[in-house]
């Protein structure tokens, strides 16, 4: 599992960021969390996902304790 956060610059649109939780090889998304907030989503199957475009970092996951 990679989790991303999108860095793509939009330009003029007013089109936000989210982060995104894909399979391991990142063809598939899994769940994505809405940019600003902690509000998430998981699919109950994988999506198609188009990273074309687009510019992301990886995020590490953090332990929970």
């Amino acid at each position: 599992m990679k989790i991303l956060r999108e860095t793509t610059d939009w330009g003029d649109a007013n089109c936000p960021n989210h982060i995104y939780v894909l399979d391991d090889k990142k063809e598939n998304l899994l769940a994505y969390i809405k940019a600003g907030t902690n509000e998430h989503k998981v699919f109950s199957k994988p999506i198609r996902f188009d990273m074309r475009h687009r510019k992301f970092v990886v995020i590490k996951p953090q332990k929970v304790k």
